[in-house]
C-alpha cells in the first residue's frame, strides 16, 4: 500500500514534469507571447532559440482566441438587441399563432397590424382570414396570409410557403426573443468554426508567402525559424485588432494603422531576435 505522502507527491511530481515539458522554461512559456510579443525583446530570442516547429500550434490558438472573442461579442451585442425594450414593443403586438399543416391561423381578430413605435409606420400585418393578398394594400414590408409570407422589395413581392420550412408549430410572442437567441447562438456557433478555419487556413498561406519573402532577402534565419518567429511578430496587431472590432471601434483608419503595426513588429521581431545572437 502507498502512503499518504507518496499518493499525494507522485501524481505532483507526474503532472509537474508534463507541465513543465507542455509549457516551456518558467520565464517563457507558449502562451507568453500573448503579453510578451509586445515589447520584450528577450521573448524573440527564446522563441528562436527554444521552440520547435514552425509555431502554428500557437498561431492556432490566437485564430481560436481572436473567433471566439468576436463570436460572443457578436452574440452579446445582438442578444442586448432582442431584449431591448424597441424589439420587445413590436413582438408583443403579435398574436398567438398556430401553424397546422402548413396553414396558419389566430384567434385574433383580423387584421393585426404591428406598428414600428419609432417610426410609426406599419412593419407587419397579420391576416391570415387573407382579405389581403399583398403588403401594398396594407401599406406594410410584411403580410402574414393563412399559406405564407409575403415580402415586399425594391422591384417586387416575393411569397415563401410556411410549409417549405415547417408544417406545424405554436408561435408565443413571449418566446420569440428566446427562440431567436438560440437559433443565433447555433448560427453563431457555425460561424465561429468557419471564421476559425478561413483565419488558420489564410493565415498560413499569408505566413509562408511573407517567409519566402524574408528568406529571398538573404535572412540567416531557417525557413522554420522566420515562419514562428512571423506568427510571434503578428499576435500584438492580432490582439488588437480583435479587442477594436468585438467592441465596434474597428474602421478603415484602425486597419490601415493596424497593417503597419504589423510591418513594424515583423522589423522589430527579427531585429530583437537578431540582436541577441
Amino acid at each position: 500500500f502507498c502512503t499518504v505522502q507518496e499518493l499525494i507527491a507522485k501524481p505532483l511530481y507526474y503532472f509537474g514534469t508534463w507541465g513543465i515539458c507542455l509549457m516551456g522554461s518558467w520565464r517563457y512559456r507558449p502562451l507568453s507571447g500573448l503579453w510578451a510579443s509586445f515589447c520584450d525583446p528577450g521573448f524573440y530570442q527564446h522563441v528562436r532559440e527554444s521552440w520547435r516547429g514552425i509555431g502554428y500550434l500557437y498561431f492556432l490558438f490566437l485564430c481560436l482566441l481572436s473567433s471566439v472573442t468576436l463570436s460572443v461579442a457578436a452574440y452579446f451585442s445582438f442578444s442586448a438587441k432582442i431584449g431591448s425594450p424597441e424589439f420587445s414593443a413590436i413582438i408583443f403586438q403579435l398574436p398567438r399563432l398556430t401553424l397546422k399543416n402548413g396553414v396558419l391561423a389566430s384567434a385574433a381578430d383580423q387584421p393585426v397590424a404591428v406598428v414600428d413605435p419609432q417610426t410609426k409606420q406599419i412593419w407587419l400585418v397579420v391576416d391570415t382570414a387573407d382579405r389581403f393578398s399583398s403588403p401594398d394594400q396594407v401599406g406594410s414590408r410584411f403580410l402574414l396570409n393563412s399559406k405564407s409570407l409575403k415580402l415586399k422589395t425594391k422591384d417586387e413581392v416575393k411569397s415563401v410557403e410556411y410549409v417549405n420550412f415547417a408544417k406545424n408549430a405554436e408561435i408565443d410572442p413571449a418566446r420569440i426573443p428566446d427562440q431567436i437567441k438560440g437559433l443565433f447562438g447555433l448560427f453563431v456557433a457555425v460561424m465561429t468554426v468557419v471564421l476559425f478555419a478561413m483565419d488558420s487556413i489564410f493565415g498560413l498561406l499569408k505566413a509562408c508567402l511573407v517567409a519566402g519573402i524574408i528568406k529571398l532577402c538573404r535572412s540567416q534565419h531557417s525557413y522554420k525559424t522566420i515562419l514562428r518567429l512571423i506568427f510571434v511578430c503578428w499576435t500584438p496587431n492580432m490582439i488588437v485588432a480583435t479587442a477594436l472590432s468585438a467592441s465596434g471601434q474597428e474602421n478603415l483608419v484602425t486597419q490601415v494603422v493596424g497593417a503597419v503595426v504589423a510591418v513594424v513588429y515583423l522589423f522589430l521581431g527579427f531585429k530583437w531576435a537578431r540582436s541577441q545572437q
